[in-house]
């Protein structure tokens, strides 16, 4: 995972994707 996918995926894939 990576700051750029942290900002992008946060709505909607945050929640399953905390790396």
């Amino acid at each position: 995972h990576s700051w750029t996918w942290d900002l992008l995926e946060a709505p909607w894939s945050k929640a399953g994707d905390v790396a």
